[in-house]
């Protein structure tokens, strides 16, 4: 449960688009959240700095994994 105003963060180990950004599409469309800056950039390999979110490439960091942040309204 998260209180109005309240923020979630959504964060998986995996670089696949139907689990990173097509989460936070559903989180958008289906739940109504509102997806919000999830910096600081966290790791040297983030691919996207542009976007609200971090999508960290396994190459370059260990590891690939995705970062979302949302504001419950």
């Amino acid at each position: 449960m998260v209180k109005k105003g309240g923020t979630i963060v959504y964060s998986v180990c995996t670089i696949t688009g139907e689990e990173c950004e097509g989460v936070v599409r559903f989180a958008e469309n289906e739940l109504g959240l509102i997806e919000t800056d999830a910096r600081p950039i966290v790791g040297s390999g983030c691919l996207d700095s542009k976007a609200l979110s971090q999508r960290f490439d396994p190459e370059l960091d260990g590891a690939g994994y995705f970062i979302a942040r949302f504001i419950k309204p």
